[in-house]
């Protein structure tokens, strides 16, 4: 990665922590269930995942990022079927640790390959055990071209 691309995640990832605490904080106290309109309104991608991985909510914000819609992402397995590139030990396996221990927050810069070019993001992995679900928010950071 790039040092410029590294500086700039740097930034928005202090943004997005303090955004996706706010917005994080704001979805789990209203839990299980948070409407579609209101989910959308997040200001960056949000996925809701069950422990396997399976996607159980999905916001618009994430289908413009990686252009599949809402509806087909749903009950799909997020690292395997629609973000193979996370498919991996450190993106699915810090989802896996977080899972294991039953407490999951941890904020990288990644890159996301799906179906556009590649392209810079941060993502904020977390969640707890229970009703709270667990959580993947995505804000893109730039193109890797």
């Amino acid at each position: 990665m790039d040092r410029a691309f590294l500086e700039r995640s740097d930034r928005l990832a202090a943004q997005m922590a303090q955004d996706s605490r706010f917005a994080a904080d704001d979805l789990l106290a209203r839990l299980p269930e948070v409407p579609q309109v209101e989910l959308d309104a997040v200001p960056h991608g949000a996925v809701r995942l069950d422990e396997d991985g399976r996607v159980l909510a999905y916001n618009s914000f994430e289908s413009k990022l990686s252009g599949i819609a809402p509806g087909s992402a749903l009950g799909r397995d997020f690292f395997r079927d629609l973000a193979p590139c996370t498919n991996n030990s450190l993106f699915r396996g810090l989802f896996r640790r977080g899972v294991a221990q039953g407490s999951l927050d941890h904020l990288m810069p990644y890159t996301y390959t799906l179906r556009m070019a590649p392209t810079h993001v941060v993502v904020h992995l977390f969640g707890r055990a229970g009703p709270t679900g667990w959580w993947l928010f995505s804000r893109r950071a730039g193109s890797a071209a």
